[in-house]
């Protein structure tokens, strides 16, 4: 270890180097006896859960001393908001913009990972290099998940940029780093905090001074995150689509370029454009050599009544085409002829007429169609034949053969 770079309540980050490949890194070194194991642990597991977004500071390494828990991060060496203020605030509007946008996106990365920084200050937004174009988010000692109860009340973080419900002890979420953020902001654009309590300053001001020239879509912004209620402060997404951000980025407003599968799309056409072309395509058509008539239903043409065919004539044609194309006649099967006795058991077995034992009640009307209606089945041939011989007058006659 070389420097010192900062120091907080409880730690101390020193600038050190590894020996075998000399790339330089930040050394954190936190004091075992004000600092719990578990709120050590946690600040390692937060900062590797976050560690894929850009504007988090990565974790190379942690390990114990017999004094202090050691925390080794990346190097980065712009130095951090604060001590750089007051070379931000003669920055143009869309500079800060840019630079608001990158915390805001960072902010919003850890509250959909349900994160509570719980300490966004100047001094905790790093700058990658002296250019001061690049942002990183750091420093998550306090900083705390949910739980599922879905808020926190433990009084902790930096006076000054404290929300009013954590500083009176109260429920808090998210939102509280909303208000955070909005103190940031405020700061980056004048270099001097928005409330001073010491010195009675304690309703949110925009002195001419140094507000003049200022754009009022930035100081809506400020309002709003400033807001006593949480629930109507913008949330880290609200604000990277705020307008301000969006038009001091160029992010709305910016023509796209057309690629080529762009060219080839077809227009997209309104329902009032439909309707003041409908009667006039029939006349581009026409004028394009569409010699089709027009109809009102969907410009399709109906057949003439010449060439319209009845259905008989229809069905017939087809019958006749079936025919013609089965030409050759099937095979003739010649039935073998069955015994007398056979054929006359199977006639026996067969059921008798129908005859409606139960309902004796009859209308006449479903008399007249039980009468009328067909039997089930032909007599036997035993009666057909003795009811002709009693015709002709040979009662009697013995018929079983």
């Amino acid at each position: 270890m070389t420097k010192k770079l900062g120091e907080g309540h409880y730690s101390v980050v020193h600038l050190g180097a590894y020996k075998k490949t000399g790339q330089q890194v930040a050394i954190k070194c936190i004091r075992k006896g004000r600092t719990p194991l578990n709120q050590f642990t946690n600040e390692v597991e937060l900062m590797q859960e976050v560690a894929t977004h850009p504007t988090a500071l990565k974790v190379k390494d942690f390990f114990f001393d017999p004094k202090y828990y050691v925390l080794v991060m990346e190097f980065i060496s712009g130095g951090d908001l604060y001590s750089n203020s007051s070379q931000v605030v003669g920055f143009s509007e869309e500079r800060i913009a840019k630079l608001v946008l990158q915390i805001a996106e960072g902010v919003a990365f850890l509250h959909s990972k349900k994160i509570v920084h719980r300490d966004i200050k100047p001094e905790n937004i790093l700058f990658v290099d002296k250019e001061l174009t690049t942002i990183k988010i750091c420093d998550f000692g306090i900083a705390k998940k949910l739980p599922k109860k879905g808020y926190l009340d433990e009084k902790i973080g930096t006076e000054g940029y404290m929300a009013p419900e954590v500083e009176a002890g109260k429920q808090y979420n998210v939102s509280s780093d909303m208000y955070s953020l909005g103190l940031v902001i405020y700061f980056m654009i004048c270099g001097y905090s928005a409330f001073e309590p010491e010195n009675g300053v304690v309703d949110l001001d925009f002195p001419i001074e140094n507000w003049s020239n200022i754009s009022s879509s930035v100081k809506d912004l400020i309002t709003n995150l400033l807001d006593k209620k949480p629930n109507k402060r913008p949330t880290a997404l609200q604000v990277t689509k705020h307008s301000w951000v969006s038009q001091k980025t160029q992010i709305i407003g910016k023509k796209r370029k057309l690629s080529e599968n762009d060219e080839k799309d077809p227009p997209v056409v309104s329902k009032k454009q439909k309707t003041v072309l409908a009667p006039i395509q029939p006349q581009i058509k026409q004028s394009e050599g569409d010699t089709t008539p027009e109809s009102p239903n969907n410009h399709k043409t109906e057949p003439s009544k010449e060439n319209k065919k009845e259905p008989s004539e229809t069905i017939s044609s087809t019958k006749n085409k079936k025919a013609c194309q089965n030409t050759t006649k099937p095979p003739v099967v010649e039935k073998k002829k069955e015994p007398y006795e056979s054929l006359e058991k199977k006639q026996k077995a067969v059921p008798p007429p129908y005859k409606n034992t139960t309902n004796t009640d009859v209308s006449p009307v479903l008399a007249k169609k039980q009468k009328a209606a067909p039997p089930r089945c032909r007599p036997p041939i035993k009666q057909s034949y003795s009811a002709f011989f009693s015709q002709i007058g040979l009662d009697g006659v013995n018929l079983n053969f």
